[in-house]
Formats: structure tokens, C-alpha cells, sequence
């Protein structure tokens, strides 16, 4: 007899991607906000997010895909929400791509459209602070990718045997079809 322990976690964790589908629809409604002040425009868009068929089936689940939307829109609606990007925005936006990469991978599908929404907010031209500023944040954005994607590559610097561990690890992954593979 569990005493309904099971259900409270299974309701749980499914009460999360749910509510993380409906905060990345008000992000969503935001973001369409920015482009057009056509209410049935910004209805119909909202409307048709949930009906996309991977997303309203995840979001009754407890998986990654809810949470990567959320911080994936997120991210671009950092970057869209202002005309000139401020620091703290890039700094926020990085994060939310840093966390969406590190709950799947998949989540650099994202990269592309928000490279090229920074592009169009800079207007596609650089002075040297900007890339200075681009460059330490982009270093940031790498490690905090690796963190979340692999923390224990962190815990490998203080404790020698999982650095070996982790190395062995992708050495022998990045060994297949290389010809002196024996199996």
C-alpha cells in the first residue's frame, strides 16, 4: 500500500510541464505583442501554440520538451522585447539558452534565430566594445552550457578520477569508425 505517494508524484511533475507550457504561451503572447498590435492576430497565434502536437502532448507529460520551450522563448523575448539589447537582457537571454541546452541538447536548434535577432538588434555592425562584450558573454554562455550539459566535467577538475573517467569516456565514444577499431 503506497498511500497515494505515487499519484502526488505523478500529479506533480505533470502539473509542472503544464505550467511551464502555459508560462511559455504568456511569453509567447508577448512576443507576438512586439510584431503586431492586431488582437485576432495575437489571439490566433496563441490559440494554434498549444494545438502544435509534440508541445500539448509533452506538457501532459513530465519530459524536457515544455521546459525547453519555455526557456527557448524566453530567450528570444529577452532579445526582441527592447530595440538596443542591454546587458542584462543578453546576460538573462544567454542563461535561459544555457539552461534549455543543458535539459536537451536539442535546444541549439535555437541558436540560429536568436544569433540572428541579435544580429538585427545590433543592425550588423559592431564596434570593438561589442564584440569585446559579445565574446566574454559567449565564453560565459559555453561554460555555463557545459555545466548543465555535464556538470560532473566541473567536479573533474577537484577530483582527478572522474576527470579520468570522463575523458575515458569520450575518448572511447569518439572512437568508433576509426580504423584502428578492432571491433
Amino acid at each position: 500500500r503506497n498511500n497515494g505517494i505515487s499519484w502526488l508524484w505523478i500529479v506533480t511533475r505533470r502539473l509542472v510541464s503544464v505550467a511551464l507550457t502555459a508560462a511559455a504561451a504568456i511569453v509567447f503572447y508577448k512576443l507576438i505583442s512586439l510584431y503586431t498590435k492586431d488582437t485576432y492576430v495575437k489571439a490566433a497565434a496563441l490559440f494554434l501554440m498549444p494545438l502544435f502536437p509534440t508541445l500539448n502532448f509533452y506538457s501532459s507529460l513530465f519530459s524536457c520538451n515544455p521546459h525547453v520551450a519555455f526557456f527557448g522563448i524566453l530567450a528570444v523575448y529577452l532579445i526582441a522585447k527592447n530595440r538596443e539589447v542591454s546587458d542584462s537582457d543578453l546576460r538573462w537571454s544567454l542563461l535561459c539558452l544555457a539552461v534549455a541546452g543543458g535539459i536537451k541538447i536539442t535546444a541549439v536548434l535555437i541558436l540560429p534565430i536568436w544569433g540572428l535577432l541579435l544580429l538585427n538588434r545590433y543592425e550588423w555592425r559592431f564596434s570593438v566594445n561589442d564584440v569585446k562584450k559579445l565574446s566574454l558573454n559567449g565564453l560565459v554562455f559555453f561554460a555555463l552550457c557545459v555545466f548543465f550539459i555535464s556538470p560532473q566535467f566541473y567536479i573533474g577538475i577537484f577530483k582527478k578520477e572522474y576527470l579520468n573517467n570522463i575523458l575515458t569516456t569520450l575518448s572511447w565514444a569518439t572512437s568508433f569508425g576509426s580504423e584502428d577499431d578492432s571491433s
